[in-house]
C-alpha cells in the first residue's frame, strides 16, 4: 500500500514538475490585431500621420526584456505604454520605452520595469509608413515561476506524513488486512483513471462561454486579496482596475483558497488549478467511501458508492467540461450531508454534527448548491416529521444541526444580506429559469455527449444511475427485496428524483405558472442544476440494490461491473478532455483581473453602475475645483494622498466602488462619505491642506458575526471531540 501511494504521488509529481521556471511570451505576425486608425494586412501595419496600437497584455511587478523582430519602411517610432497606470501625482498613463524604428535596423531590444501590475502593456505606433512585425517576445528577467520548488515540497510533505502515519499500529494492522487492501488499492485506481485529463496535460481546457477564465480570475483576484487584506477578506480589492469587486461576500472563497495560496507563492496559475482539481479528486473518493460506508456498513457498498459517484457523468462534467469550482467543490459533500441525515433520521442522532459540518462545507463553497441541499433537507424532514415529534432525541438533534449551521456561517452571511439589501448583486425574481433548458429527455441518460457550451453540454445524470433507479423500481415486484429494511426510503428518493429530473426540463413550469417558482428558478439560474442532487440520491437507490446482494457471492461481480461500466460510460469525457475541448489557460497564462469581461455584467456591483465607463476610465481621483494631490498610494483597498485644496467646497470622486464598510479620513478624523453618481465614493473636502486615507474596515455586526462563528466552531470541536471520547 505504501509503494501504491508513493507511485501515485510520484505521478502527480512528475505531472506537474519540470516546466521552465522562467516567463517568455511571443507574439508571431499571425496573431497581430491592431486598434486605431491604421490597417493591417498580411502581417503589415500602413500608417499615415496617425497612430495605433496592438498586444495589450497583462504583466505583473518587475523588470521585463521586451525585444522586437521587425522591417520598417518609413518615419515609425513605437512607444510602450499604459494608458491605466496612475503616477504618485495622481496622473493618469505612463511610458515605459520610446524608440525610433529605423529601417537599417531589423531588431529592437528595451528594458522594462514595473512597480506594480499592469493590465495594459501596450505597444503603440505613430508616423507614416509601413512596418512588418515578425515577433515580439517580453522575457522576465529572473525566476519567475517557484511550480517545480513547490512541487518538490509538496511531495516531501507528502513523504513525510506518510512516514507519521505508518508508526501508527492502528494504521499497520489495518494494512495486514487484505481485503483493506484490495479496497484501498481500488480506490487509488479510481483517482488516478478520474485524474487522466489532469495528469496527462501541462494546460487547461474549457469550451468557449464556459466558466474556467472566471474562476482563474477569481483565484488571481483573491491571491492578491490575501496578500493585501484583512481576513475575513470581503473585497478583491485590485479587481477591476482598483475599483474592487465584493466577490468574497457573494461567491463563499473557502475552497479556492487552496489554488490562491499556491499561486501566492509564484506558482502558476495553471498548475495552481491543476493541483486543485486532484486534490477535488482525492477529496470526493474518501469523502464518498467513509459517508457511504459508514451509511451501509460495508466497505463493499462504500467502494461501489465511491466509484457510482466519482465517475458520476454530471460531477466530471462540472470539473472537466463547464469548469463549475463552485459545484464540483460542493458535490464532495454531498454524500457526507446524506451520511448526517441518516444519522439524525435512522442511525446515532448525537451524530447531527455530520449535517452541519457538510452543509457549511456546502455554502462555502456553492450558494445555489446549498439551496438545492436546503431542498432536499426540507422535503426529507417534512416526509418524516411525525417520527419526529414522537422521537425527541432525533428533534433536538435536527434543531442543533440546524442552529450550528446558522451560527458557524453568520460570518459570511450577515454581510451577504446587508450587502444585498443595499441593492448589489440581487438578481431579478422575475426573471425565472434561463436557456439553455433541456428539451429532449433522452439527455438526461445520454452515453455519448457532446463537450461543448449552450445546448451542447452533456446535461446527463448517466446511463449507469438511470438505469439503477429503473432496476429499483423492477425490483419491487421481488417480496424479499420489497420487505428490506429502508426499502421505503429508497421509493421516497426514486420519487423525488423524478420530480427532480421534471424540474430539470423545459417541461416544468418554472416560468408560466406561480410566482414562487419563477422566485426559486431566478436563483437557481439553470434547471439542470438539480441533477446535481439527483446524481447523488440515485447513487443511494442503487447502493440499497448493491447492498441487498452483500452476503451473496454476486457481490464482487456486482462491483467489478459498476466499476468496469463507471470508467467506460465516463470515458467520452476523461479521453476526449484533451483532444475535444479547446486549450484556455498554458503556464504563461495571467488571469487579467481588470477584464470587464469578468464583471459577470455588473452581478457584484453596485446597482445601475455604469461597467463600461469604469473600464475606461483610469482609477485617478477626481474633484470638481482644482486640486493638487501628491503621494499618491495604493494597495489593496488601502488608499492615501496627500492634497493642497485652494476651494472651500470642494467635492471629491475616489476611485473605489462604493460598498458597505468603507471609512475614509482626513488628517486621520473619520468623514461621511456617500455615493457618487457612477456609485464610487463621494467626499465633501473643506481641508486646505493635508492628507486623506481610504481603508475597508468592515461594519461592528460584521465583527460581531465573526466572533460568534469562530466561537461556534470551537464549541462544535469541542462537542466531536467529547463524543468521540465517550
Amino acid at each position: 500500500m505504501n509503494g501504491l501511494l508513493i507511485l501515485t504521488a510520484l505521478l502527480c509529481f512528475f505531472s506537474i514538475y519540470g516546466l521552465s521556471d522562467g516567463f517568455l511570451v511571443s507574439l508571431k505576425s499571425n496573431e497581430l490585431t491592431v486598434n486605431g486608425n491604421c490597417k493591417i494586412e498580411d502581417g503589415r501595419i500602413t500608417l499615415n500621420d496617425n497612430q495605433c496600437s496592438f498586444l495589450s497584455t497583462v504583466l505583473d511587478k518587475g523588470e521585463y526584456r521586451v525585444k522586437m523582430d521587425y522591417k520598417s519602411e518609413g518615419n515609425v517610432s513605437i512607444n510602450i505604454f499604459s494608458s491605466k497606470y496612475v503616477d504618485e501625482n495622481n496622473v493618469a498613463g505612463k511610458s515605459f520605452a520610446y524608440s525610433n524604428l529605423e529601417t537599417s535596423v531589423m531588431e529592437q531590444e528595451f528594458e522594462v520595469a514595473l512597480d506594480k501590475r499592469i493590465s495594459d502593456f501596450e505597444f503603440y505606433f505613430s508616423g507614416s509608413g509601413v512596418i512588418e512585425i515578425k515577433d515580439i517576445s517580453i522575457n522576465y528577467i529572473g525566476k519567475y515561476y517557484n511550480d517545480n520548488s513547490i512541487c518538490k515540497i509538496l511531495l516531501v510533505v507528502f513523504l513525510i506524513l506518510l512516514v507519521i502515519i505508518n508508526f501508527s499500529r492502528k494504521f499497520r494492522e489495518t494494512l495486514l488486512d487484505r481485503n483493506n487492501f484490495y479496497i484501498f488499492a481500488l480506490l487509488i485506481i479510481i483517482f488516478v483513471i478520474v485524474s487522466l485529463p489532469v495528469l496527462g496535460s501541462n494546460s487547461l481546457h474549457n469550451p468557449p462561454f464556459q466558466d474556467l477564465e472566471y474562476h482563474l480570475n477569481r483565484i488571481q483576484g483573491l491571491a492578491d486579496a490575501i496578500r493585501t487584506e484583512h481576513f475575513p477578506i470581503r473585497i478583491h480589492s485590485s479587481e477591476f482596475g482598483y475599483y474592487g469587486q465584493a466577490e468574497s461576500v457573494f461567491y463563499p472563497e473557502l475552497f479556492i483558497i487552496i489554488p490562491a495560496v499556491l499561486r501566492l507563492s509564484h506558482m502558476s496559475i495553471m498548475n495552481s488549478y491543476r493541483i486543485f482539481e486532484l486534490i477535488i479528486n482525492a477529496s470526493t473518493i474518501i469523502i464518498a467511501y467513509i459517508s457511504f460506508k459508514s451509511i451501509f456498513r460495508s466497505k463493499k457498498v462504500g467502494l461501489a458508492g465511491a466509484t457510482l459517484y466519482t465517475f458520476s457523468i454530471y460531477r466530471l462534467t462540472a470539473l472537466y467540461v463547464r469548469a463549475a469550482v463552485g459545484e464540483f467543490c460542493a458535490m464532495i459533500f454531498f454524500p457526507l450531508l446524506v451520511w448526517g441525515i441518516y444519522e439524525m433520521f435512522f442511525g446515532n442522532e448525537k451524530k447531527w454534527w455530520l449535517s452541519s459540518i457538510a452543509m457549511t462545507c456546502i455554502l462555502q463553497a456553492h450558494l445555489i448548491s446549498t439551496e438545492l441541499s436546503a431542498i432536499v433537507c426540507v422535503f426529507f424532514g417534512i416526509m418524516h416529521l411525525p417520527m419526529l415529534l414522537k422521537n425527541k432525541g432525533r428533534f433536538i438533534s435536527v434543531i442543533k444541526a440546524v442552529t450550528f449551521f446558522i451560527l458557524l456561517n453568520l460570518w459570511w452571511l450577515i454581510p451577504f444580506l446587508d450587502f444585498s439589501n443595499t441593492g448589489i448583486g440581487i438578481s431579478d425574481l422575475r426573471v425565472g429559469i434561463q436557456e439553455p433548458m433541456i428539451k429532449e429527455i433522452w439527455k438526461l441518460f445520454a452515453v455519448f455527449y457532446p463537450l461543448d457550451a449552450g445546448n451542447q453540454m452533456p446535461f446527463s445524470v448517466g446511463l449507469l444511475l438511470f438505469m439503477g433507479g429503473c432496476s429499483y423500481l423492477t425490483l419491487q415486484f421481488k417480496n424479499s427485496f420489497r420487505n428490506i429494511p429502508y426499502n421505503k426510503q429508497g421509493l421516497l428518493l426514486v420519487c423525488f428524483v423524478a420530480v427532480l429530473f421534471w424540474g430539470s426540463t423545459a417541461y416544468f413550469p418554472w416560468n408560466n405558472s406561480f410566482a414562487i417558482l419563477k422566485s426559486i428558478g431566478s436563483t437557481l439560474q439553470f434547471s439542470w442544476r438539480m441533477i446535481s442532487i439527483a446524481t447523488v440520491l440515485l447513487t443511494i437507490v442503487c447502493l440499497l440494490q448493491i447492498n441487498y446482494l452483500n452476503k451473496s457471492k454476486k457481490i464482487n461481480l456486482v462491483i467489478g461491473c459498476v466499476f468496469v461500466f463507471s470508467i467506460l460510460l465516463a470515458s467520452p469525457i476523461i479521453g476526449r478532455y484533451q483532444q475535444a475541448i479547446p486549450v484556455v489557460a498554458t503556464k504563461t497564462y495571467r488571469a487579467n483581473v481588470d477584464d470587464d469581461r469578468y464583471t459577470l455584467g455588473g452581478w457584484y456591483f453596485p446597482a445601475n453602475t455604469e461597467i463600461y465607463y469604469l473600464y475606461y476610465e483610469p482609477g485617478t481621483v477626481k474633484s470638481n475645483q482644482e486640486l493638487e494631490i501628491t503621494n499618491f498610494k495604493r494597495r489593496g483597498s488601502h488608499l492615501s494622498f496627500e492634497f493642497n485644496n485652494d476651494a472651500e467646497n470642494n467635492v471629491l470622486e475616489l476611485p473605489v466602488l462604493f460598498y458597505p464598510g468603507y471609512e475614509v479620513k482626513v488628517n486621520e478624523k473619520p468623514v461621511p462619505i456617500r455615493i457618487s453618481k457612477n456609485n464610487l465614493i463621494e467626499l465633501e473636502l473643506n481641508r486646505s491642506e493635508g492628507r486623506i486615507t481610504l481603508d475597508y474596515v468592515g461594519k461592528l455586526s460584521y465583527i460581531i458575526c465573526d466572533l460568534i462563528s469562530v466561537i461556534s466552531l470551537v464549541l462544535l470541536v469541542s462537542i466531536i471531540v467529547k463524543e468521540n471520547k465517550l
